[in-house]
């Protein structure tokens, strides 16, 4: 097969010239010509000012063992059931770690010495760089590594010639994730920290400098849950659904415009939310929605963007919707997995089939030919497929019975054969193959899910109020497991009730909606009914009762608290008996606790927040109130945001502005956290340790960024009240 290489455009070369591919995670197997897709994702300016973790944030898991593939510039990766790695293709800098630096090989090889492993990555970067490293992800939380460490891509503290051979990164542990870019490395931990180390001219590392590093350092953001790692650029995905990019930024692939500066410290892809997934290109990025649907942005010369136009030295800011049909429009949707290139980009859909687009000089897109394609096209694949990948100019995929194919560029035979006649040996294929003499076992996991489902067949909220669902697993061998932090969810009426990505969903307005959560292949759905207060009616959980009928409360911490605000009309509790003293508190639902505790006369200021629609008629005069007092002001950008869960940090500084105690200077508290603190919830947080407000903080850690409950909320009012009281006396 006659094989081209068409040259980048001028403005490509220029930065070529002065500079020195990632994977994607795998899941289960719509075709796009029946699926319709869910209109649920609606990009927005979200523009959030700060990089505190998202209040939904929890810990993350660390990955199950899936069967995957990964492709890197000139090698390829498969990680076995059984937990060993295996790897073919170019060799020049050990990355296919068999303790040799050679042309490497032609077939799959055992990585040496290296077990128990639940991930992988694999460096994406460009031939006239010195690029070659590969990464692992053990089930203990540690990371391991080998090739090129030319810049300290490594991370072993030092930067050399590499090892050919695992080594594992010294100081770091608790990891969940990792992300290869051509000269650096991410990992992502459990507690929603990013750590990077490498090459670090463009910015890549996110620390703000660009001081090179051959040990982690800490990037400027956190409450992540998902990493990217692609040519000199990163980008991290949070559990609020949000973009963060930052490196090189050549032809807009962070998502907003530098002025062709690089950006060393991370920013908010300005105009998306309700992600779930990402995966960098060499000049692009690519969004996986909530609803299945893929948005993208960066440069489109290779059609890499899969909007319909191709052939353009365009670069696109803002997110352009990958299609798979022109005339008319239809958006490519039930995607789970999305894999990316130098300028293609491949896709596994719900129903198993992999579809591709953008650049195909070398046939990695797998149709049969070598037109570059710009909107989205089915593989020439047979059968179900579970997992894929895509290197800089060659494809891979796992089929469900443990074969992998390959195409596209075979040079060093990264496709893991020999191209059939006439092309030469390493000559391109622009059809999949097997690669022969090798499965990643047929048995995925010791057990397959068979079933998921939600705690309730129904949620009735009310409007402002907001519940925690719980999701379970049911597996073949009967055993069940709690999927909740790891489902994904959708409502069909996000104006009416929404779900956050950790399973709390909220109550905006009276109506009916239907909730969905996945996992894998396994969707289960309930009815969410919201019933809006009329009239004098009570807040969501201000339903009056004797305290006697509150069945969850007895031996509680805060059970003495609770008793109190309940006989002062503070709260009440739920029509189901129960309080819930653990349940998060919306920024709405605690403006009316607080009123309902200071009882000011008036109805309050008039409320010019430009989200004031969301509120609802239970809390505008009680929000209005707070206003007025100068407990509330909202965000820098015009928004009160009354659904979003409130933190310790927002509470305690509505708690002291309410209480009127004068503010302590901005001296740093004596909680252990203290660095954590935002700057404007300093003093605040200093006055309430003084008297004594927040005596329900344990462990001395104070914990500003995560939310408050029930129980936290109604202890730190009935501590204020007695200061104001104390006061006055």
């Amino acid at each position: 097969m006659h094989t081209r290489r068409r040259k980048l455009g001028t403005t490509l070369v220029l930065w070529i010239a002065v500079s020195i591919i990632g994977f994607s995670a795998p899941l289960a197997a719509a075709d796009p010509t029946i699926i319709k897709p869910v209109d649920l994702f609606i990009p927005i300016d979200i523009k959030l000012k700060d990089n505190l973790p998202p209040v939904d944030f929890k810990p993350i898991s660390r990955p199950a063992r899936v069967p995957t593939v990964i492709a890197g510039e000139g090698h390829s990766i498969a990680l076995k059931s059984d937990g060993t790695v295996w790897a073919w293709g170019d060799n020049g800098y050990g990355q296919l770690g068999v303790g040799t630096v050679d042309k490497g090989s032609s077939i799959p090889v055992q990585v040496s010495n290296l077990s128990d492993i639940v991930a992988v990555a694999a460096e994406g970067g460009a031939t006239f760089l010195k690029t070659g490293h590969t990464v692992a992800l053990k089930s203990d939380g540690t990371v391991w590594t080998w090739g090129n460490n030319e810049y300290g891509q490594l991370g072993v503290g030092t930067a050399d010639k590499g090892s050919s051979v695992p080594v594992q990164v010294p100081n770091l542990s608790d990891v969940v994730a990792i992300a290869a870019g051509s000269l650096h490395t991410m990992a992502l931990k459990s507690d929603g920290t990013v750590w990077s180390w490498g090459y670090n001219y463009y910015g890549q590392l996110g620390n703000g400098g660009t001081a090179s590093s051959s040990v982690p350092v800490q990037a400027k953001l956190n409450g992540v849950t998902a990493i990217s790692a692609q040519y000199l650029q990163s980008a991290a995905l949070r559990s609020d659904g949000t973009v963060w990019t930052w490196g090189a930024n050549f032809n807009g692939q962070l998502g907003y415009d530098t002025k062709g500066k690089n950006n060393p410290t991370p920013k908010q892809v300005p105009i998306v939310k309700g992600i779930v997934s990402i995966e960098q290109g060499h000049l692009f990025t690519a969004a996986l929605g909530g609803n299945g649907t893929v948005w993208t942005w960066g440069l489109n010369i290779f059609a890499s963007l899969g909007n319909g136009t191709s052939g353009q030295e365009t670069e696109f800011f803002n997110p352009q919707q990958v299609l798979y049909n022109m005339n008319p429009k239809k958006e490519l949707n039930s995607v789970v997995a999305i894999s990316a290139g130098q300028g293609h980009a491949i896709t596994l859909l719900k129903d198993g089939t992999v579809w591709g687009w953008g650049e195909n000089d070398y046939g990695q897109l797998g149709i049969g030919d070598l037109t570059d394609r710009p909107v989205a096209t089915k593989v020439d694949l047979d059968g179900v497929f579970v997992a894929i990948g895509a290197g800089k100019f060659h494809s891979m995929a796992l089929k469900n019975d443990g074969t992998v194919w390959t195409w596209g560029l075979n040079g060093s035979y990264r496709l893991g054969y020999t191209t059939p006649p006439p092309e030469p040996p390493e000559g391109s294929s622009n059809i999949p193959r097997q690669v022969a003499n090798f499965t990643i076992s047929k048995s995925t996991v010791s057990k397959s899910i068979v079933s998921i489902s939600l705690d309730r067949d129904a949620y009735t909220l009310t409007a402002g109020g907001n519940d925690q669902i719980k999701v379970t697993a049911t597996y073949s061998d009967g055993s069940s497991l709690n999927i909740t932090d790891q489902a994904k969810y959708q409502s069909s009426n996000p104006d009416i009730a929404s779900v956050s990505s950790a399973g709390v969903v909220a109550g905006l307005r009276a109506g009916q909606s239907s909730l969905t959560a996945t996992f894998l292949d396994q969707t289960v759905n309930a009815k969410v009914t919201v019933v809006e207060p009329t009239g004098n009616a009570p807040m969501p959980g201000n339903t009056p009762m004797p305290i006697v009928t509150l069945s969850d409360i007895d031996g509680h911490w805060a059970e003495s608290n609770i008793v109190q605000a309940v006989n002062q009309g503070i709260v009440f509790g739920y029509p189901d008996d129960t309080f819930r003293p653990d349940r998060s508190v919306s920024r709405a639902e605690f403006a009316v606790l607080l009123m309902n505790a200071l009882k000011p006369p008036g109805k309050g200021a008039d409320l010019v927040f430009k989200d004031k629609d969301a509120i609802g008629s239970w809390a505008i005069n009680q929000i209005a109130q707070c206003v007025e007092l100068s407990i509330i002001k909202g965000f820098s950008n015009g928004t009160f945001r009354p659904n979003k869960t409130i933190t310790h940090a927002e509470m305690v500084t509505m708690v002291v502005r309410a209480s009127r105690l004068p503010l302590a200077d901005d001296a740093a508290t004596g909680y252990l956290d203290n660095a954590d603190i935002p700057q404007y919830a300093r003093s605040h947080i200093v006055t309430a340790e003084r008297y004594g407000i927040a005596d329900y903080v344990l462990d001395n850690k104070f914990k500003p960024n995560e939310p408050s409950t029930r129980a936290e909320s109604v202890t730190a009012i009935v501590n204020m009240l007695k200061v104001i009281k104390e006061k006055k006396g």
